[in-house]
């Protein structure tokens, strides 16, 4: 018998633990993630077998680009779906490439039908690229920008992405409905404290309706943007302007010493290697506590970015060791994180 299984929809970096109350000595058990098998065989002890499934599932994150149309896609990096075989039973879950901390549930149940970003409003800049991960609703998903028709979304209860454009909004929903503004007797459309125009929805019942608000912005001077796998499991996006400061150092030099006549060389030692290092400081100021607080996460990121503006593709780099601090009483942060940038190669 099945005594503990996980939520169909749940973290993939905490544990994935099905537990099994039986008579049997030794309990078989078989995961399979697309054409992969993996059968498991354990003992019982007291009863008892458990099995813990994260580790076969923290590697089943493949990147694979864009799958699907251009309005948006699968994204094979931030979620995956799998089956289990267990005790005569055949049991589907998708798991999100997301983490939580002690004490938080590692369910996302109840997250299905939202956006996995930690900024409370996007920015878009013209020219650059932008994509907003969704966890999809359970059964049906559409999403509009402001002003468009919904758009049916043929994936259900995994993660898909589409591109942000410049728009006052992007909403995603669980069926179909018609927006319009809420406005006085003189038509004057009513905003919100934030100057967001209000939106009422028509639609049949059940229908749950989400938006995330979006500010275009002009490209900065000096642009460095980035990139990251936030813990939530989406992708997050920040442009870093104005100044960065690159350092370029070497390291780890090995030399040997040639036996030779001192009167026929110009140097008495050769160098056989040694490694270059360019890392690129960046900062950030001005920042509101949920910029801060969703910006800082790029530090704990399994995946970081920056897009290179000269071969116009992005480029994997590390955070450097840094330690961030922050004063919770004041009103404004700022940041300075330290972009590791490839191993530089070497002619050695």
């Amino acid at each position: 018998m099945i005594a503990r299984q996980p939520a169909k929809v749940h973290t993939a970096f905490n544990p994935v633990v099905f537990e099994v109350q039986t008579s049997l000595e030794q309990v078989e058990m078989t995961v399979r993630i697309g054409s992969d098998v993996i059968e498991l065989t354990k003992e019982a002890f007291n009863g008892i077998v458990l099995f813990d499934i994260s580790p076969i599932l923290t590697k089943a994150f493949k990147d694979a680009g864009m799958v699907g149309n251009g309005t948006y896609w699968e994204d094979y990096y931030l979620s995956v779906n799998y089956n289990v075989k267990l005790e005569g039973q055949e049991i589907y879950f998708t798991a999100v490439n997301s983490v939580v901390q002690a004490g938080e549930s590692s369910s996302l149940v109840a997250k299905q039908g939202s956006f996995l970003t930690k900024f409370d409003r996007l920015r878009f800049y013209p020219g650059y690229e932008r994509v907003i991960s969704v966890l999809g609703f359970d059964e049906a998903n559409y999403f509009n920008f402001e002003g468009e028709s919904q758009r049916a979304v043929n994936i259900s209860g995994k993660v898909y992405n589409t591109n942000v454009k410049e728009s006052n909004y992007i909403a995603i929903s669980n069926n179909t409905g018609v927006e319009e503004y809420l406005t006085t007797n003189d038509d004057v459309v009513i905003t919100d404290n934030l100057g967001n125009p209000i939106v009422i929805v028509r639609g049949s019942a059940g229908l749950t309706i989400k938006r995330k608000y979006i500010d275009t912005c002009c490209v900065p001077q000096q642009p460095f943007y980035v990139r990251w796998v936030n813990t939530l499991g989406g992708r997050d996006y920040w442009m870093f302007s104005y100044r960065q400061y690159e350092s370029n150092s070497i390291a780890e030099r090995k030399e040997f010493i040639p036996y030779t006549d001192t009167s026929e060389v110009s140097s008495f030692t050769k160098t056989l290697s040694l490694k270059g290092k360019q890392t690129i400081l960046a900062g950030a100021g001005n920042l509101n506590s949920n910029e801060y607080e969703a910006l800082k996460d790029i530090i704990y990121s399994p995946r970081v970015e920056y897009y290179n503006e000269e071969l116009g593709k992005w480029i994997e780099v590390q955070i450097d060791d840094v330690e961030l601090s922050n004063d919770s009483r004041s009103f404004v942060h700022g940041l300075a994180l330290n972009f590791l940038l490839p191993t530089r190669q070497m002619q050695f």
